[in-house]
């Protein structure tokens, strides 16, 4: 099964990555990284350098579109002499200055949503540069001299793996890139974003049917550890909420549906559609009339459905559950007991 597991949860695109889906932020590939970043199932990392260069593909982007827009109007102009008025299009304006702001706000909140680090780039020295380009080593080579900025954003990754000690797949379709890689093992390249997202769903869901796999062969050991935490949560009753409530007991539990909610290579997220028949001692004192309060007992039975959520840490080579922990009964630990008598 570890063979299906991601390399590594750290990625960084390259600028042709994101030219390559025509810096369409809300398209499927790039919508899909910056959630997966947002819900910290990636780290994204960028460096000042691809920053500079997607501002800069931005504005080519939008200031093409302006003179398309200019050309549009000119080959409508015939259309001007209608009787009813020209088209809106023929009347409307489109200014870079105005849309500019608007194209790097996109990026910046790509950036801000993804949780996008930038690598620095301060730390890289120009002898390595130097190096890397009269040795003609990745990314540079005999075709493509000119690859400093490339060199840059890479050397800089390199440091910070260094730092960091994790691996990471860098992506963008550059052979230059893939050279770099193959005398890098701690980073993988992969040519296109919708291979890396394509490799990344095909392992979770192999790690999600791990995940289900587990529990069904720890099941009876899950569910006495679940019932164990259900007996310690806080019990309150919902006909009296001063009355106490004691020697909580569960009868039977039965478990309706499995959803996997969060899986890693690491850990996994499960929540059990769980019904639990339990029964307690209830007492407190009654204040309907004017008498004196009457002091009551009861021993209900009850039968709730709970959405159960737990973490799981598990080892993936081993396919071993270590441990559960944060075990919550529809995310919380304290219970109310319904009235059972209106």
């Amino acid at each position: 099964m570890s063979e299906s597991a991601l390399k590594t949860r750290t990625v960084f695109l390259d600028t042709q990555a994101y030219d390559d889906n025509k810096l369409h932020f809300a398209g499927p590939s790039l919508k899909k990284i910056r959630e997966l970043g947002a819900g910290r199932f990636l780290k994204i990392l960028t460096t000042e350098v691809v920053d500079r260069e997607v501002r800069s593909h931005v504005r080519r982007a939008l200031s093409s579109a302006v003179t398309s827009h200019e050309r549009l109007k000119g080959h409508l102009a015939i259309l001007q002499a209608l009787p009813s008025g020209a088209p809106s299009v023929l009347a409307s304006e489109l200014e870079l200055a105005q849309l500019l702001p608007l194209g790097l706000k996109v990026w910046e909140d790509f950036l801000s949503r993804g949780r996008v680090e930038m690598v620095s780039v301060e730390q890289v020295g120009a002898r390595q540069l130097l190096d890397l380009y009269f040795e003609q080593l990745p990314p540079f080579s005999e075709k493509k001299k000119s690859e400093f900025p490339d060199a840059i954003s890479l050397l800089a990754l390199e440091q910070w793996q260094k730092a960091d000690g994790g691996e990471l797949y860098l992506i963008g379709d550059d052979p230059d890139i893939k050279a770099w890689c193959e005398s890098h093992p701690r980073m993988h390249h992969v040519p296109h974003l919708k291979d890396f997202v394509d490799l990344y769903n095909r392992a979770e869901q192999q790690l999600s049917g791990l995940a289900v796999t587990l529990f069904e062969r720890e099941e009876d050991w899950i569910v006495s550890v679940i019932r164990d935490a259900f007996l310690e949560c806080t019990f309150s009753y919902a006909g009296d909420w001063e009355a106490d409530v004691e020697n909580v007991a569960i009868t039977s539990t039965l478990i309706d549906g499995i959803s996997v909610i969060e899986v890693d290579e690491t850990h996994f997220v499960l929540t059990l559609d769980m019904e639990i028949k339990f029964s307690a001692d209830i007492s407190g004192a009654s204040y309907d009339g004017p008498e004196m309060p009457q002091h009551y007992h009861m021993r209900p039975q009850t039968t709730e459905h709970y959405d159960v959520s737990f973490e799981a840490t598990y080892d993936l080579p081993t396919e071993q559950i270590r441990d559960l922990r944060d075990i919550r009964f529809d995310d919380e630990t304290q219970i109310t007991i319904p009235d059972a008598y209106g």
